[in-house]
Order: C-alpha cells, then structure tokens, then sequence
C-alpha cells in the first residue's frame, strides 16, 4: 500500500538597499497534496520610510483566491494611517476595505475610520478632542451603512474653583439628550454640584450632589 506524499516548496527572498532606505521580504509557500492538488501562498513585505506595506495572497486548489494588502505609514508627530483591502471568493470580487487615521497638532487630536463592504456601502466613525486654557471639547460621529447618524459631545471647563460639563447626545432619528453639570470647590478636597437632565421630550431633572475627593 502507497502512502500519500505532501510536498512542500518555500521560496524566500529578502533585499536591503541602504541608499533609498528600503527594505523587502518576499516569500512562496506551495503545498501539494497526495492527489496533486496544490494550495499557493505568497507574501511580500516592504519598508520604504516611514510606510510599511505587507500583501498576502492564496490560491486554492479550485482557483479562488484570497488577498490581503496593508499600508501603514506614521511619523515621528503623532499622524498614523492604516489602511486595509481584503478580496476573497472564485474572482476575487468581494472585497473589503477599512481605512484609520490619526493626528494630533497644536492640541487637537483627530481620528477618522472607514469602512466599506463588498456592497459597497460604508460604516464611518470620527473622533475629534481640542483642549486651550483649562477647556476640553470632544466630538464623536458614527454613521451605520444604513446613513443613520448618532453623535456624541462633551464638553468640559475648569477654572477658579468652578468646573462645567456637558454631555449631548443625539440618536438616529435626530432626538437629543442632555447632561450638564456644574461643580463648586468649597474645601481643600470638597465639591458641590448640581446635574441637570434634559431629554429628548424636552424635560428636565435636577439632582444636587456633595463630594469629597
């Protein structure tokens, strides 16, 4: 009785130029299986400055195909990128791709995401904080791959002995909630405050509160 064989096939590679700052990996995996059918996998990597960039692919022993490809770049001032495509499937076809940023400059740190699937349709979300003198002001997006938008704002001050904060939330359909507060130093580690709460009908609450730090 014969046994089957699997065969295994790596080739690799790896190139370093030190005037262009570059820097490739390549490698190629084949399997064969006892019957001759074979499954393929390559993956490339390469390093130019500050982006990295890394591509997979496989090819299956009835054709499909799978890739996967990510870019990422960042720098020495807080910016970062990654971006990401994945394509599966007989033809390759579906695809998925996702995008992510971040910055920070001058007291604002900013982040973005993408989204989108093989129909197309996109999924985002957004992130901004900023702080000057003693104020903080954070803005949240997400928007589904239906369009609907829900959002988030807070906001918060402090001076004096007296710190504000206010949290605004709107849904979906457009409908807002409100929290603000509003606290008063009255000791070395004591605090008075009030919360209001304003819902989306428009009506409100009111609760007083008494803390030691």
């Amino acid at each position: 009785m014969k046994r089957g064989r699997l065969a295994l096939v790596v080739i690799a590679g790896l190139g370093f130029n030190l005037a262009l700052s570059q820097v490739s990996w390549a490698r190629e995996i084949t399997i064969t299986g006892p019957q001759g059918r074979s499954v393929t996998s390559q993956q490339n990597v390469t390093r130019d400055g500050n982006t990295l960039n890394i591509n997979r692919s496989n090819t299956l022993p009835n054709g499909s195909t799978s890739s996967y490809s990510n870019s990422i770049t960042r720098d020495g001032n807080g910016n970062f990128t990654n971006s990401v495509t994945r394509s599966y499937g007989r033809d390759g076809t579906n695809t998925y791709q996702s995008t992510e940023q971040r910055s920070y400059s001058n007291g604002t740190y900013q982040e973005n995401y993408t989204s989108t699937g093989r129909d197309g349709k996109q999924t985002t979300y957004s992130n901004t904080r900023t702080c000057s003198n003693h104020s903080c002001t954070q803005e949240q997006q997400y928007t589904g791959r239906n369009g609907q938008t829900r959002s988030l704002t807070n906001t918060i001050s402090c001076n004096d002995g007296r710190c504000t904060r206010q949290q605004q939330y709107t849904d979906r359909n457009g409908q807002t909630r409100t929290i603000d507060y509003s606290s008063d130093r009255i000791g070395r580690r004591t605090w008075n405050g009030t919360e209001t709460i304003t819902n989306r009908r428009g009506q409100q609450r009111t609760f007083d509160y008494w803390r030691r730090l």
